[in-house]
Parts: C-alpha cells; sequence; structure tokens
C-alpha cells in the first residue's frame, strides 16, 4: 500500500510540473475565449475612430484586430489593412497613439496578410486549440485518478463487515483503530487491495 502511494504521490508532482508548462499560451496570449467576429465590421470613417479601435483590440487575435471574419478572403483583409492603415498612419495622422495603432495594425496584417502566413498562423491557432484540449482532458482523467488514489489509500476494508471504511486517526494502536460504520466499533481490520 505504501507503495502505491509513493506512486501516487509521485506521478501527482511530475503531471502537476508538466501541466504548468503550458507554453502554447505564452505564444498565443490573445487565445482567451473570446467571441470570434461571425462577419467583418464596419470601416471606421474617422482616424480618431480608428484610432479608439485599434487600441482597444491590442491584445486580441489579428482577425478582430483587423476587423474581419476568420473566413473572409485575402483581398478583404487587404482591404480592410488598407482602409485603417491611411486613417491610422503616423505621417498622416498627428493623433496621441496614432504610432501604436498603426503598430499593432501592422502586426496583424503581418501575422495573416498574406496566404502563407495566414494559413500558418490558422495551423498554429487549431494545434494550440487542440493542445489546450488535449492538456484538459488529461487534468480531468488525473484529478479523477487522484480522487480514486485517495479513496483507495485511505480507506480500508473491514473484516467484521466486508465493507470499505475511511480511516481514522486514533490514539490506539494501529490494528485496533478502524472504525467500522456499520457496526458504529473499532475493531481490528485486514488491509485488502
Amino acid at each position: 500500500m505504501e507503495c502505491a502511494r509513493f506512486w501516487a504521490v509521485s506521478v501527482r508532482l511530475k503531471l502537476a510540473s508538466l501541466l504548468h508548462k503550458k507554453w502554447w499560451t505564452y505564444s498565443f496570449p490573445w487565445r482567451k475565449k473570446r467571441p470570434k467576429l461571425s462577419k467583418n465590421i464596419s470601416l471606421p470613417a474617422t482616424g480618431d475612430e480608428a484610432i479608439r479601435r485599434l487600441l482597444s483590440c491590442k491584445e486580441k487575435d489579428p482577425y478582430s484586430i483587423l476587423g474581419v471574419a476568420p473566413d473572409c478572403t485575402d483581398d478583404d483583409i487587404k482591404k480592410y489593412y488598407r482602409r485603417q492603415a491611411i486613417l491610422v498612419h503616423p505621417d498622416k495622422n498627428q493623433q496621441a497613439g496614432a504610432e501604436e495603432a498603426f503598430k499593432t495594425l501592422a502586426h496583424a496584417f503581418d501575422l495573416i496578410g498574406e496566404p502563407e502566413t495566414r494559413q500558418t498562423y490558422d495551423r498554429r491557432v487549431t494545434e494550440s486549440t487542440q493542445a489546450e484540449q488535449a492538456w484538459s482532458e488529461l487534468n480531468e482523467l488525473l484529478s479523477k485518478l487522484s480522487q480514486k488514489v485517495e479513496i483507495a489509500t485511505n480507506t480500508i476494508r473491514c473484516t467484521h463487515c466486508g465493507g470499505r471504511h475511511r480511516r481514522v486517526l486514533m490514539d490506539r494502536p494501529s490494528y485496533a483503530a478502524r472504525f467500522c460504520a456499520q457496526c458504529k466499533i473499532h475493531h481490528s481490520a485486514r488491509e485488502v487491495s
């Protein structure tokens, strides 16, 4: 029984260290669960509107920053980029935040502006989502395993009634400290695996 407890603790520690190394969340900081655009937004009419919108979208995914749906065409992406770039370009717009908004827009376009880079980005996001899902399933399975191991290590089979009962810490010797809920007494029990 002691060997099983040691094994369970070592497995728990190894898996806990693996679960804390979520490398995919660091490569995609915008991967928080946010609703995706179902259709393209209407383009901002003024530079001030464009700056405000781009700065509010700063930590989102490139599709949200550009204001296009993930299933839009490459021409739509280029059109939305060009129209917003004209409004927020630092050479044409001297307002505060225009340079930062333009950098945000340019970075989003760099990620999905060309068909090859867009496919790479979409593939990485899909892989990241699948890895997240796999880790959550593994975490769920490990928590169930942990519960079962906890039950197995903290219960003992009763020789009197044949049932499994929780171990209760007592001042008696271990052979006499098993509490049988059915019998309502403490009596010795044999450990059975």
